[in-house]
């Protein structure tokens, strides 16, 4: 794509020198008349800087709304990732004690409070009842 768009400022670019040097374009009271119909010409009155300075623009304010929105989503994602849990509080022996999320194994049974954070999900451990919150699992088979 940044060929294409290269190519085309290049040549309206190199057009309009053309026509600056060699044409009718650079002749002191140049003036543009009014027609209603179509008249054939050579073109060397016609300069085009406007369009390569414009398309230049335009992909130049594009690049720098695409970096900048790009920077906003990550340091959104980063916000977000920050939320996550950092321990978790896992049941050996029938002892609840708190360890680094890196210290989490598979088929390690954590347990998560109302209102808690959790990052390990139903994939980290075999049983899908084990990734509901053990509360929830309580309370749930004591209505019923």
């Amino acid at each position: 794509m940044d060929t294409l768009i290269s190519v085309g400022v290049s040549a309206a670019y190199l057009w309009s020198l053309y026509a600056l040097v060699f044409g009718t374009a650079g002749d002191p009271h140049m003036t543009h008349g009014f027609s209603f119909t179509i008249e054939r010409g050579d073109g060397l009155g016609n300069i085009y800087l406007e369009v390569a300075a414009g398309v230049t623009m335009f992909i130049l304010a594009g690049r720098y709304l695409e970096k900048r929105s790009k920077r906003r989503a990550g340091d959104a994602l980063r916000a977000l990732g920050a939320l996550g849990a950092k321990h978790a509080a896992v049941l050996r022996d029938g002892v609840e004690t708190r360890i680094p999320l890196s210290l989490l194994a598979v088929g390690d049974q954590f347990v998560v409070r109302p209102g808690r954070r959790s990052r390990p999900t139903a994939s980290s451990h075999p049983e899908t009842p084990r990734s509901t919150p053990r509360c929830s699992r309580e309370n749930r088979s004591r209505s019923t």
